[in-house]
């Protein structure tokens, strides 16, 4: 996902691109990168033009907020077969997750 947002983040990208800023996240290689980009266009996340030569620019087709949930939809069903009751039991358990959710609560109340 880190290397969706470097793409969101620039409007567009090419693998290059999206494989330094993703290093400097953490450590990741090149074909990673280049392997994410491409499933990500064939799934619908991005789509592609032609840069110079023959790179390919990567840029947005699917906003953020519509990834995450599909992908936090994705993870509850796989990890919590659907139930989302234990995922929040953890994070209510977990005393630095429980601030992060009580703030997140608090902002969306306000809106």
């Amino acid at each position: 996902m880190e290397v969706a947002r470097i793409v969101w983040k620039l409007k567009r990208a090419t693998v290059p691109a999206g494989a330094r800023g993703a290093r400097a996240l953490r450590d990741v290689e090149y074909n990673t990168v280049q392997t994410f980009l491409k499933s990500a266009r064939g799934e619908g996340v991005f789509e592609t033009l032609h840069g110079k030569g023959r790179s390919l620019v990567y840029s947005p087709r699917a906003r953020p907020h519509s990834i995450i949930r599909e992908t936090v939809s994705d993870f509850v069903g796989r990890l919590f077969d659907g139930d989302t009751a234990p995922l929040l039991e953890h994070l209510i358990q977990d005393k630095s997750l429980n601030e992060a959710i009580s703030h997140a609560a608090r902002a969306h109340r306000k809106t």
